[in-house]
């Protein structure tokens, strides 16, 4: 690729701002346009983010080198599989869509087009993920027995109503917490320790609307590398913020919190990174969130210039769908599933 790439975004909501801000950050970018469906609302996106602003989509896959799509879950595959034909390089944001079957035709008709796709995963990103990546590949940790997840992330009406309120809408955001916030977390699982065998889940409303996604999700993965894992995911009002990963291994447990990575052994914990500068910890979780998105277009950009595999593959997003299914339904079944 070039030095003067164009992208298209496809959605105007939180978070297509939150990759605009992203891609402005990339020397290599020369200008950026946004589609939405309503003209009213691309309208205003466009003034108050000083972006071109397209009604017609396929004028902005001609003017584009790279669509990165952004809309609602459930219309992901929709659009992918839209600009398919004329698209020279696709970026999906998790997940790839809420549809499996989707999902996987769009996977299969896009082996027979000569374009890069990647599904969104920045947490792949993160230094404190990968370093721990390394610990669980060299052996340091040993056999790895234990996996646990703890990620509290409050979220309030405000941001559930706001964009006609699809993010409580199971036909819409396919669920709550698990696939639209914590699909991130099921795709590291995978990374660190590859297929899984079977899953046990439980969803938990803070309503009983019928169609409003969960608000807490508890479960079990079993992987069939032995290593089980335990998660709880929750938008729920808790007071507070917490993320974290455990691994317990034979010789070793490791502890990944923020952008910290903790080893403990024989009955001793200790501090042995600090992966990143302290001024990360005055800058807003925005900032974060686009500094991580950051690497992975940038990765993405590298991918297409070497005519390489990115980091995180259309197949990667598949995956993680899948697994994120499976737990839902062996809620609604009331039973372990097995992959």
């Amino acid at each position: 690729m070039g030095k003067d790439l164009k992208i298209g975004i496809i959605g105007t909501g939180k978070f297509s701002v939150m990759h605009l801000l992203a891609w402005r950050s990339i020397d290599l970018i020369n200008s950026i346009g946004v589609y939405g469906s309503d003209k009213d609302r691309i309208s205003k996106f466009s003034k108050i983010n000083n972006i071109t602003p397209y009604t017609d989509i396929d004028s902005l896959v001609r003017d584009s080198d790279i669509i990165d799509i952004v809309s609602a879950n459930n219309t992901h595959c929709d659009y992918a599989l839209n600009v398919l034909n004329n698209a020279k390089s696709i970026l999906i944001e998790k997940p790839i869509d809420i549809d499996y079957e989707k999902a996987k035709k769009f996977s299969l008709l896009s082996k027979d087009k000569d374009i890069a796709v990647s599904v969104i995963s920045q947490y792949r990103f993160a230094e404190s993920y990968i370093e721990l990546k390394k610990l669980i590949m060299d052996g340091t940790i040993g056999d790895i027995r234990l996996c646990r997840i703890c990620v509290i992330w409050p979220r309030g009406d405000e941001y559930f109503n706001k964009n006609s309120g699809w993010r409580k809408s199971i036909s819409k955001a396919g669920g709550g917490v698990l696939i639209h916030q914590c699909i991130h977390f099921i795709d590291l699982l995978h990374w660190f320790f590859g297929p899984v065998y079977s899953v046990i889940g439980r969803a938990i409303s803070d309503n009983d609307n019928q169609d409003t996604v969960e608000h807490t999700f508890i479960g079990d993965i079993e992987f069939k590398s032995g290593t089980n894992c335990q998660i709880f995911f929750s938008t729920s009002n808790f007071s507070y913020f917490k993320n974290y990963i455990e691994v317990f291994g034979s010789k070793n447990y490791v502890t990944a919190r923020d952008q910290h990575l903790y080893l403990g052994t024989n009955n001793r914990k200790d501090l042995i990174k600090n992966l990143i500068p302290n001024t990360i910890h005055a800058i807003s979780p925005a900032e974060k969130v686009s500094t991580l998105l950051k690497r992975q277009f940038n990765d993405f950009i590298l991918s297409i210039s070497n005519n390489k595999p990115p980091a995180v593959t259309l197949n990667d997003g598949l995956t993680a769908l899948n697994t994120t299914l499976k737990l839902y339904e062996s809620f609604i079944l009331g039973k372990r599933i097995y992959l």
